[in-house]
């Protein structure tokens, strides 16, 4: 049986940037990725593809005001030669980014909170309206360039 050792929810975080980089120096500076994912434990990221990140590894990842030490428990490839999908867990935060990851957890939280309150009053999400808005456009911008 395979337990689920994380502590709290994991929430979606949107594309957010943060810098990566190997803990132990290999002459290469910090790259980008995309921080997608959260809990207090770990987070979901896509970045380089470098062949060098093994499961195992420590890296570090800068995000917003601060650092943290990261293993890499889980590569995954992603449909972009590029890039891949990893799953971390910290290691240990500076105390910045601890507060970072707290702060970012309890606004995705809120948000989501305020979404199943309007909801349970029968009033739409802003964010399901706004998707359904760019939807709707990106439709039209297509049927728009079909008939030219």
């Amino acid at each position: 049986m395979i337990r689920n050792r994380r502590i709290g929810e994991r929430v979606f975080v949107g594309a957010t940037e943060l810098t990566w980089k190997p803990a132990v120096a290999t002459g290469g500076g910090a790259r980008r990725a995309l921080l997608m994912d959260l809990s207090v434990t770990g987070a979901g990221l896509f970045g380089p593809a470098d062949p060098w990140v093994r499961v195992n590894d420590l890296m570090v990842v800068g995000f917003n005001r601060g650092q943290a030490v990261v293993s890499v428990r889980r590569v995954s490839p992603t449909d972009e030669e590029n890039l891949r999908y990893y799953r971390v867990e910290f290691v240990s935060m500076e105390s910045a980014f601890e507060r970072e990851v707290y702060e970012v957890i309890g606004r995705v939280r809120e948000t989501s909170r305020d979404a199943r309150a309007d909801a349970l009053h029968g009033k739409p999400s802003a964010t399901l309206s706004a998707r359904l808005e760019r939807e709707r456009s990106r439709r039209e911008s297509d049927d728009a360039a079909a008939n030219d």
